[in-house]
């Protein structure tokens, strides 16, 4: 089957030129692509975004990330897999408004060296307040949006009490924006006001997974009475709208019903006010199975992608950064050269080694830092905390993603 895989890319992709593409495993393996280079994702306006299925279902679905395993597969039939990150690979970073120059050779060094350079220096001034790169007290960089759950570490839902004090932490850290992945936990009464005391901004998601597409329509209209009955009809809490994660990857939906349902409840979030962008966040390969996905304009509004460096084992915590920038290019070139913005990547800071990939807190540090230089901080980085109410999955890393104690 991974052969088979591997000539199904290089017919697609059309090239000889090694290139790791991060492959997740759900009980199978996909194809995957590559090719060209990235546009700038343009100002996404500000608006909300809908939510997903029953407390009980969508912690179960998230907790099956366990079971997502990533591999990295290299689309040539020559080259061994050391050689794989190519000098010949261009990239540029998405950051909203701005259009930078990325790394054009396969160390870590040169990932950070354009994210310092004098391009991005001259651009910065262009960016928005929340997307321009910055760091904590203590020197550590800050992304511009990181994950949230509500749920503690037995699995049980946070109250609005405690919901608050987690957001509070992350205000303090002037880290404006949180991601959402559902409305399970009720989440919608005690995130949302709470973000909204808070001054923070929220992407939130609905979650689609074993119940279907459709279990999702309930969070929809929760979200909509919401912002109508509690926030005064405004939507401007919210920065984006998710419709599924990895939810084709996963193996809980096609890309042509996804792709239905995300205009479905476009359409729907439209006639209720909401102006903003829509999207759905996936690894590149499900862009380039299913490209419809994101050349389709009435659906996503621009490319969300979910990028893991640590599943490939053979990258380095050094050469994080390069990696996420040779998945933009993956999804890049299956979408027409759409926009793309990372929606979910970070780095564990214990659990099994895999391969180059070695997680401790120091390598942690090194690969979270090199992602937000390539990205110049304008990703969303998974996760704040812990995640000890998932099992540890089969690399024993599924709780350790909790980055907290870097700052």
């Amino acid at each position: 089957m991974r052969f088979q895989n591997l000539l199904s890319v290089a017919l697609i992709s059309g090239s000889t030129m090694a290139m790791p593409i991060n492959l997740h495993l759900f009980k199978r393996l996909t194809d995957l692509g590559h090719n060209l280079d990235i546009n700038p994702l343009d100002s996404i306006p500000e608006a909300p975004l809908p939510t997903t299925p029953t407390t009980t279902s969508v912690k179960q679905n998230l907790k099956a990330r366990q079971v997502i395993v990533y591999e990295t597969v290299y689309v040539s039939p020559n080259e061994p897999a050391q050689t794989a990150a190519s000098e010949d690979i261009e990239v540029v970073t998405v950051t909203v408004g701005v259009n930078q120059p990325a790394a054009t050779s396969d160390s870590a060094a040169a990932v950070a060296s354009v994210a310092t350079s004098a391009a991005i220096a001259t651009t910065a001034s262009k960016q928005s307040d929340n997307t321009a790169a910055s760091s904590s007290s203590n020197g550590f960089p800050k992304p511009k949006t990181v994950t949230y759950s509500p749920y503690n570490d037995d699995s049980s839902c946070k109250t609005s009490d405690q919901v608050y004090s987690d957001l509070s932490k992350i205000a303090s850290l002037g880290i404006g924006n949180i991601r959402v992945y559902g409305t399970d936990c009720n989440s919608i009464y005690t995130v949302e006001p709470n973000a909204v005391k808070l001054g923070l901004k929220v992407d939130q998601g609905f979650w689609i997974g074993s119940a279907g597409v459709d279990a999702i329509d309930s969070g929809v209209q929760d979200l909509i009475n919401w912002v109508k009955n509690n926030n005064g009809g405004d939507w401007s809490l919210f920065t984006t709208l998710t419709i599924g994660n990895e939810a084709i990857y996963g193996g809980y939906v096609d890309g042509k019903t996804l792709l239905a349902k995300i205009k479905s409840v476009k359409s729907t979030l439209r006639s209720a006010g909401w102006s903003g962008s829509v999207t759905t966040a996936e690894p590149p390969q499900s862009y380039i199975n299913f490209p419809d996905l994101c050349t389709d304009t009435d659906g996503i509004d621009y490319v969300g992608l979910n990028a893991h460096p640590y599943f490939d084992a053979n990258t380095a915590p050094a050469d994080a950064g390069n990696f996420v920038l040779s998945q933009i290019k993956l999804a890049q070139s299956a979408c027409n050269n759409r926009a793309v913005q990372i929606t979910e990547t970070g780095y564990p800071s214990a659990g099994n080694t895999n391969g180059k990939a070695v997680p401790t807190k120091d390598n942690q540090a090194t690969a979270i830092k090199s992602i937000l230089s390539a990205m110049n901080n304008n990703c969303v980085l998974f996760t704040l905390y812990n995640d000890m109410w998932k099992t540890p999955g089969p690399y024993n890393v599924e709780q350790n993603f909790g980055f907290i104690d870097l700052y």
